[in-house]
């Protein structure tokens, strides 16, 4: 919200320099360079802030679900409860926490402009394993680890419940509208 009323601040704080004489009034072109120079400014501003936030709120979604998902795996009795198969409590906080973290983070997979390699690092966060064998987790973060695991492909929209339970094997593929439910482990 803030790029879209940014640019327009500067235009009225332009518009008010010229009204005020700050500006000389007898000169039509001085005030006319300062205003487009003001719309100018603006511009670039909402493009630049825009760029940040398409840059930077993913990542901070991964790092939110990875910090869900440790805080699940430290404190969560029911987490182990639903990994072993038995009736569990899908509504304890740190699930909760988990799983919205998970949906969020696969929101941003599935926005239209997520280049190929930002949708292969999001899987490598949000999925438990991407390679069968290995011990690759969504929280660790080992360079050899990401280089060594294919290519994985799924298709947007996507959608999973944590995340953490899915296990998937060497060049995996999936296409549109994929559901996962992992309560339990998949693989």
């Amino acid at each position: 919200f803030a790029y879209l009323l940014f640019p327009k601040v500067i235009l009225y704080f332009a518009m008010a320099l010229a009204s005020r004489s700050a500006i000389p009034t007898g000169n039509n072109a001085t005030v006319l360079v300062t205003a487009v120079a003001a719309v100018g400014a603006s511009i670039l501003t909402s493009l630049v802030m825009r760029y940040i936030d398409h840059r930077l709120k993913w990542r901070a979604k991964c790092h939110k679900f990875r910090r869900a998902v440790a805080l699940a795996k430290s404190q969560s009795t029911e987490l182990n409860l639903m990994l072993k198969g038995k009736p569990y409590n899908c509504n304890e906080v740190s699930l909760a926490n988990c799983r919205a973290a998970a949906r969020e983070l696969v929101g941003e997979y599935n926005q239209p402009e997520r280049t190929a390699k930002e949708r292969e690092i999001i899987l490598q966060t949000l999925l438990g394993s991407c390679c069968p064998g290995d011990n690759t987790s969504s929280t660790t973060n080992n360079k050899e680890d990401d280089e060594a695991c294919p290519a994985i492909c799924i298709e947007p929209p996507f959608h999973i419940d944590y995340g953490i339970n899915l296990r998937v094997g060497r060049n995996f593929y999936a296409n549109f509208n994929c559901t996962i439910l992992d309560c339990a482990a998949i693989t």
